[in-house]
């Protein structure tokens, strides 16, 4: 990967775990739901910059990974939280 296109994944990881700690810290929720916020931005913005910039398969991010996301928690979680509001 070139040098100049090196900031762009890590920028997508920044954002990712802001967005994270956001969910987590605060808006209350539990840390599968904000890991699984943090994969939805990173592939929802990775994928499309990756392809229109040729990146490689390693500047697309890999939060998916996350060990502790529990997919079906996840959407409980954030159903409750907006039916709060």
């Amino acid at each position: 990967m070139p040098w100049r296109k090196l900031p762009i994944p890590a920028a997508v990881g920044i954002l990712a775990h802001a967005a994270r700690w956001v969910v987590v810290s605060s808006l209350g929720l539990r840390s599968a739901t904000g890991a699984f916020v943090a994969c939805l931005i990173a592939s929802a913005s990775v994928t499309p910059i990756a392809d229109r910039l040729r990146l490689p398969g390693s500047a697309e991010s890999r939060s998916h990974s996350i060990p502790d996301i529990r997919l079906p928690d996840s959407l409980l979680d954030i159903a409750i939280h907006w039916a709060r509001l």
